[in-house]
Order: C-alpha cells, then sequence, then structure tokens
C-alpha cells in the first residue's frame, strides 16, 4: 500500500499538508458519514478508513516515515496500491426510510472496528491482554471490577506489572498512578479526553503520565474513545433536545446558574464545532490552509468549561458559548440548506468577547454572504434563463 497515494499527497508533502489530507480523507471514507448505506458500501468505506489512518499514523511520525521512504526507495518506490476507489454507485431508493432510533454506543465494538489486529507495546485490548497484567491491574487499578469488564489496559509501570496505568471499560476509565490510589471517571462526567506527549488529561486535567508508553500509541486509543464520546452524545441529544435545550438557555433568566444546564450548553456547542470542522475540512484540504483555528477554539473551550464551574465567570463563559453554538448552528444550515438562512441574529455580537469567538462570527459571516451571493446568482440565471 502506498500511504502517499491513500492519502492523496506528494512524497515531498510537508506535515501540514499531511494532516490536512488526512482531515479531508477521513471526512470522506469515515463509515459514520454513509448511515443509510448498504452492508458493501459501509464495508467498503471502513476499509478505506483503515488505509487511511494507517497511512496517517506512519506519515505523521517522522522516524516512522523515514523507515517508510527508505523502503520504497529500496524497492524502486513503486506503489503497490492504486489510489482509493469512489464509494459504489446504488440505485436510488423510492423514498428513504424513516431514520431508526440511534443505537447504544459500544466502546468495545468501536475499540474492534477502529483498532482490531492492531499491535501495540504497552497497550493490550481485550481479549488478548495477559492474564498476569489482568491480575496486576485488577489488584491495584480497577478494585471491585472483574476482569471481564477490562476492554484496554495501558500499562505504564517499569517493569511491566501492570499496577499503575490506565484502564478502559464501557462504564468508564480507571486510572492510578505510582504513589497514588486508584481513581475512575464515569464517561457520563467526562467531557473530552486529550493526549499531550505522554500524559492523558480528562476534562483539562492530568489522570495520568504514561512515560513507557509510546505517544502514537496512546493517540490511537484516545482518538478512538473521543469518538465514542461523540457517538454517546450524539446519541443522547437529538436535534429537538438540542433545540429545545438552547431555547430554555435563552430563555431563562440566569441559566448559568443552572449547573446540569451550563454542562449541557458546553457539550452541545463543542458538537456543534466538531460538526463545523468536519465540513470545513474538505475545503481546507483543497485550499490548502486551515481556515478554522482549532488550537484557538480548543483553548476556548478548556477555559469556557472551567468559567462555568466558577460563579463569578459563569455568566459570561455561559453566554459565548451560547453565541458558538449559534454561530455553528447557522453555518451548518449554510451548508445543508438550499436557502439562505433566516434567522441571522447570531451574525451580531458583543463588542468584547473572546477571540476564538470573534474570529469564528467573521468565518460564520463570510460563509453567509457567500451562500447569499450563490443565490443571488442562481436567481439571475433562472430570471435569464430562455
Amino acid at each position: 500500500m502506498n500511504h502517499y497515494e491513500v492519502l492523496g499527497v506528494r512524497p515531498t508533502a510537508s506535515p501540514q499538508e499531511i494532516e490536512l489530507a488526512y482531515r479531508a480523507r477521513r471526512t470522506q471514507y469515515h463509515p459514520d458519514k454513509y448511515p443509510q448505506a448498504d452492508e458493501a458500501t459501509v464495508r467498503w468505506a471502513t476499509e478505506q478508513m483503515q488505509q487511511v489512518n494507517e497511512a496517517f499514523e506512519t506519515l505523521s511520525d517522522a522516524d516512522a516515515r523515514a523507515r517508510y521512504d527508505a523502503g520504497r526507495q529500496a524497492e524502486g518506490g513503486r506503489a503497490t496500491d492504486a489510489r482509493p476507489q469512489r464509494p459504489p454507485k446504488r440505485e436510488a431508493a423510492a423514498a428513504p426510510a424513516p431514520a431508526p432510533a440511534p443505537a447504544p454506543v459500544s466502546l468495545a465494538a468501536l475499540l474492534k472496528q477502529r483498532l482490531g489486529g492492531v499491535t501495540f507495546t504497552r497497550v493490550y485490548l481485550a481479549p488478548y491482554i495477559p492474564p498476569k497484567k489482568l491480575t496486576g491491574a485488577g489488584s491495584s487499578i480497577v478494585l471491585g471490577e472483574g476482569d471481564d469488564k477490562v476492554l484496554v489496559l495501558i500499562d505504564a509501570t517499569v517493569f511491566g506489572g501492570a499496577k499503575e496505568g490506565i484502564v478502559l471499560t464501557e462504564e468508564g476509565i480507571h486510572f492510578k498512578e505510582l504513589g497514588s490510589s486508584a481513581q475512575r471517571r464515569f464517561w457520563e462526567d467526562i467531557r473530552e479526553v486529550e493526549v499531550r506527549g505522554t500524559k492523558v488529561l480528562v476534562n483539562g486535567s492530568a489522570i495520568a503520565d504514561c512515560t513507557m508508553c509510546e505517544k502514537r500509541e496512546l493517540l490511537q486509543v484516545f482518538g478512538v474513545v473521543r469518538e465514542f464520546l461523540l457517538a454517546r452524545h450524539a446519541a443522547t441529544s437529538s436535534p429537538a433536545r438540542t433545540a429545545e435545550m438552547m431555547r430554555r438557555a435563552q430563555q431563562s433568566d440566569t441559566p448559568w446558574t443552572n449547573p446540569v444546564v451550563c454542562q449541557e450548553i458546553f457539550n452541545i456547542a463543542r458538537q456543534r464545532v466538531l460538526q463545523l470542522s468536519d465540513l470545513m475540512e474538505p475545503f481546507e484540504a483543497e485550499y490548502g490552509e486551515e481556515i478554522l483555528n482549532r488550537e484557538e477554539l480548543a483553548e476556548f473551550f478548556a477555559t469556557a468549561g472551567a468559567a462555568i464551574q466558577d460563579p463569578s465567570k459563569a455568566q459570561r463563559a455561559f453566554q459565548f458559548l451560547v453565541d458558538t453554538g449559534s454561530l455553528c448552528e447557522l453555518a451548518i444550515e449554510c451548508a445543508e440548506e438550499d436557502q439562505p438562512p433566516s434567522d441571522r441574529d447570531a451574525l451580531n455580537g458583543p463588542l468584547q468577547e473572546p477571540q476564538a469567538v470573534r474570529h469564528l462570527r467573521q468565518i460564520v459571516r463570510g460563509i453567509v454572504e457567500s451562500r447569499d451571493q450563490n443565490h443571488r446568482s442562481a436567481q439571475a440565471r433562472q430570471f435569464f434563463d430562455r
């Protein structure tokens, strides 16, 4: 398999070009993009996504890329695989069937789908976790849980005893560092999981530093965990429920004093930003530059997440989150609807607001103006079409 051809980049591509190409391919081939497709199409998309992930894992790591390039050069640079093919065409259905209710989200199934067959050094996936490591983790990290509930074991010990590290189950994440007691976080209490170097952060706070593990392996595992968290939120947050929550939040006199509403608005705004990010990725890949400042937005959400828990800061943070969610809703509507949006209140913001929100507002304003221009052009063509 030629990793450069899979991502559609030059062998001399820069790391930024590779990342942009990966985002575009991920948007194109992710199986979740084919919710109503037949089994053959979903299987095809899954295979393509696996190739894309493998290519990105190799080319995004400088050492792995150097080894891969050396191997290609030794073989004469021959490409062993053709470019990914387009999905098979399907017969148009007479009428789309009603969308089924979201199925329960299973971390075990997602891990098997995304990481099945992948070999790690210090990360172990059920059912291939060595019994001795399960025993070590069971006596130290996951007290009171049966071995059969362990889906992922990340061994952070020096000598491989698995008494410190991280364990993932369907209920949540268990973790323990040397000299500290074991702790657990349930998935419903987790907004974000992040990997920085070898540190794993939950809701912005470091829970473990897995110095004996490879960063690449941690990124792979917690990339699936982030996908799982998004899927859980999507399964419990229907459009009607989202709209109702936004309406209640905006009509209440002091919604920021309600921790449940604050957390829900945070989740909704974050979900909408991620949806907008997915929509923007193909355009960014085409133009070769990032339009959304993702680092800036991630920093904004980290700050807002802490601020909504501080009574002295909650009101402003809450309003900025509502503005962010509304802006993304407006941009998504422009992308998905044929007509220009009728409700444009979100385009008008306060004079003082975080830079991330101000930049987002400018981007969405440009998207709306582009949609307006396209609509006017279409009307003109229709008027003069004879």
